[in-house]
C-alpha cells in the first residue's frame, strides 16, 4: 500500500503509546471522507470495536496485519 492511495495515513501507535485513546480522531477524520477516498490509520492491534463504530456509521473496513506489532484498517465508504 503506498501512502498516495489514502487521504489520510495516521500512525496511532504514536497516540497509543502516549495513552491517547485515537477513537475520536478516527471518527472524525472518517467523517471528512469523500467520494472512493480512503484513510488508513495503523494500529499496534487489530482495531475490531473501531472497526465496527465505522461500519454502524456506513463504512467499509479492510484490515492486513502486517506484523504482531502494526495493523493496517482502510477505511471508506
Amino acid at each position: 500500500m503506498s501512502s498516495e492511495e489514502y487521504k489520510i495515513v495516521y500512525d496511532a501507535r504514536v497516540d497509543i503509546a502516549a495513552g491517547i485513546h485515537p477513537v475520536e480522531k478516527v471518527m472524525a477524520a472518517l467523517e471528512t471522507l469523500r467520494g472512493d477516498e480512503r484513510y488508513l490509520p495503523i494500529t499496534p492491534f487489530s482495531p475490531i470495536p473501531l472497526a465496527a463504530k465505522a461500519r454502524d456509521k456506513g463504512f467499509k473496513a479492510e484490515e492486513k496485519v502486517v506484523n504482531s506489532g502494526e495493523f493496517h484498517t482502510v477505511f471508506y465508504k
